[in-house]
C-alpha cells in the first residue's frame, strides 16, 4: 500500500492555529493513546510565499499559490498578469491544468479576464490589465463617493430630526439644499 501523506494547502488571512497531530483533536487521546489514529499533516500557508519567490519558481504550483493568495482585485489581475507574461516555461498540458483549475475556481467576473489574459500576447496582456485595472479602479472610487454621499444623507437626516438649521447642515454634511430638502 502507498503511503498517504496528508497536506493542508491553507490561505486565510489570520495565522493557522489548529493542532496540526490528529491526536491533539481527539478527546481524551492520552486514556486510549494505544487505540487512537495518530498523523500529523503538513501544513502549507500560500500566504507565506512572496510574490519573488513564486516567480523565480515558475511551475503550475506557483501559478496556482500565487493567484490564491488574499489579495485584492486590482493585485489578483497584476498577478495574473505576471502568470501570463512570466510563466513561459510551462508546458502546453500544465497551461491547460491551470486554465482548468482558473476555470473552477474562479467567479466571475474575473474568470473570463484571467483566462483572457492567459491567451493573450505580451502587449494585449499589458494593455488589457491596464484597461481592467483602470477600471476597477473607477469603479472602487465611485463605490467609496456613493458610500460617502450616502453617510451624508443620514447625518443630515438625524441633524433635520434634531431640529438644526439647514445652513448649518449644508456646512456640516457638504450637502447642497436641494438634497437636504429631498430628506425632508
Amino acid at each position: 500500500m502507498p503511503p498517504v501523506i496528508p497536506i493542508v494547502l491553507y490561505n486565510g488571512d489570520k495565522s493557522w492555529t489548529a493542532a496540526t497531530s490528529f491526536k491533539d483533536k481527539i478527546q481524551n487521546a492520552d486514556i486510549f493513546s494505544e487505540y487512537v489514529i495518530d498523523f500529523k499533516y503538513i501544513l502549507i500557508n500560500v500566504n507565506g510565499y512572496s510574490k519573488e519567490d513564486l516567480l523565480a519558481i515558475q511551475n503550475t504550483v506557483s501559478a496556482v499559490f500565487l493567484l490564491d493568495q488574499k489579495i485584492d482585485s486590482i493585485e489578483f489581475i497584476e498577478k495574473a498578469a505576471l502568470v501570463a507574461t512570466e510563466f513561459k516555461a510551462l508546458s502546453e498540458e500544465h497551461k491547460l491544468k491551470l486554465k482548468d483549475w482558473l476555470d473552477h475556481v474562479i467567479q466571475e467576473p474575473f474568470r473570463h479576464v484571467v483566462l483572457d489574459l492567459l491567451k493573450a500576447s505580451e502587449e494585449e496582456v499589458s494593455i488589457m490589465t491596464a484597461n481592467i485595472t483602470k477600471t476597477f479602479q473607477e469603479e472602487k472610487a465611485q463605490a467609496i463617493e456613493q458610500g460617502e454621499k450616502k453617510k451624508a444623507l443620514e447625518v443630515a437626516k438625524n441633524l433635520l430630526a434634531m431640529g438644526l438649521e439647514i445652513e448649518c447642515i449644508i456646512q456640516a454634511t457638504g450637502l447642497t439644499r436641494e438634497e437636504i430638502k429631498g430628506i425632508k
